[in-house]
This record gives C-alpha cells, structure tokens and sequence, in this order.
C-alpha cells in the first residue's frame, strides 16, 4: 500500500484533509447514498436502518425490510503508533446486510442493484471525504429460517481506503 506524501501541503490543508477522514461518520455517509435511490426510499425509512443487528427474533419485530450497515472497526492496535502527525494510509473493509420478508423475494435483486449502484454513484462524495478506491460486491444472498419467520439475507462488502493522521 502506497502512503500519500504530504509534501507540499500546509498544516491547514493537511488538518482539513484529514479531519473529512472520519470512520464514525460512515454509517450515515452510506445511509444517505442509499437513500439516493427514490426506488430505495419508497420502502426504506430511517427506522429501517441499523448499526448492528436489530431484535427481529419477534414475530412482532415490524421493521422488515432492514439494512446493517456495519462500520469499519476503529482499534488502531495492530497500527504503527507514530507520534509526530504523520499521515498514513488505511483499508477499511465492512458490510452492509440486506434482509427482507421471505414473501418479498421478487424485490431482492432490484433492491440490490440499486444499493450498489446508488453507492458506486456517491464515490466522488466518498472522495471528497479522504475514502478512495471503494469497491462493492454482494458476496451473499441465501434465505434463511429466522426462528419463525423466512427472510432472505443478502450481504455486500465494501471496501475503501483513506489516510489518517497518527
């Protein structure tokens, strides 16, 4: 991986640059990309949207369909600790998980490419915020039993990289 020089570039410029880089902003820099999409927002609302794995288990869990949008983990320990404000670049992999009603299968793949499509179209926003390179395949889509409830699960993984300032 080929780390981006910061020759050439002021202290305000570099502190603007890298300050765009923020992992934990991710979660609604995705969502909104998705939400692009009027075919996407028609059946997709915030409620719908999710972090991490929402209670679904109940036959009275109302939010079908739903989107995980998983954040790339922030742990820097297996990072070179550099402390004099160096930049360095970083890969971050993550997933985002499409699950819908079984009955409402037919949708899957259209809600899909437009997931993917929506995602691939914001790249230049993603740019401007230090990610580059983003890719997007979905690398699953099986049905599964969901304690009484059929759904199908589709799963992307998106990958990008940006720099960071250590």
């Amino acid at each position: 991986m080929e780390i981006p020089s910061c020759r050439g570039i002021g202290e305000k410029e570099m502190a603007q640059n890298i300050s765009k880089s923020n992992r934990l902003d991710l979660f609604s820099k995705i969502k909104s990309a998705i939400l692009n999409s009027a075919i996407l927002q028609r059946k997709f609302k915030d409620e719908n949207f999710y972090e991490f794995e929402p209670p679904f288990h109940s036959l009275t869990f109302k939010h079908l369909p739903y989107i995980v949008i998983n954040i790339p983990s922030t742990d820097t320990k297996d990072d070179v600790q550099v402390f004099d404000h160096n930049i360095v670049g970083k890969d971050y992999e993550f997933t985002i998980m499409l699950v819908m009603d079984y009955e409402a299968r037919d949708n899957f793949k259209a809600y899909a490419q437009e997931i993917m499509k929506n995602i691939e179209a914001k790249e230049s926003d993603f740019e401007l915020d230090g990610f580059y390179d983003l890719e997007i395949d979905l690398i699953r889509s099986p049905v599964e039993l969901l304690d009484k409830r059929k759904v199908i699960s589709g799963e992307f993984k998106l990958t990008f990289n940006g720099s960071v300032n250590r």
